[in-house]
């Protein structure tokens, strides 16, 4: 199965795009607005929204579309705790093991597309890293 494009904001930001290759993309629409705190979050699902909050929405690339990713990714945290609690007070019950998985899973799913899993990070590196600077530069920029 072919790898989903990359919006254009994001080749353009990490250093990927190309007018040759990516112009046609340019009149893609983008939805309006920005992701806000999802309703009903529990204690845990609003930690979540805090990292979320502090570390994506800055990056300026979720917008409405991604509400309910976000939504969903607060809440499947939550979840993924109450049941690692739960699977701890009962390590032998079989339930309880397969709902950490399943909600661990899921909520790994969700994250990746918001740009929370540690591999999604790598790929958002031009985004919310800095480039390590090269002593190298110098000689090839011209400056030297």
């Amino acid at each position: 199965m072919a790898r989903p494009p990359k919006p254009v904001e994001v080749l353009k930001i990490t250093g990927a795009y190309r007018a040759d290759r990516h112009k046609v993309r340019q009149d893609a629409a983008k939805p309006a607005g920005c992701v806000e705190e999802p309703v009903n979050l529990d204690g845990l699902g609003l930690q979540q929204w805090e990292v979320i909050r502090q570390t994506l929405i800055p990056l300026g690339y979720l917008t409405s579309a991604d509400q309910h990713v976000v939504d969903l990714c607060c809440r499947l945290w939550s979840l993924v705790q109450n049941s690692i609690a739960a699977a701890q007070l009962e390590p032998t019950d079989k339930d309880a093991r397969a709902a950490v998985v399943a909600y661990n899973q899921q909520w790994l799913a969700c994250s990746a597309r918001l740009g929370l899993s540690p591999i999604d990070r790598i790929k958002l590196a031009g985004i919310t890293g800095k480039k390590a600077a090269d002593p190298a530069d110098e000689f090839f920029s011209g400056a030297g």
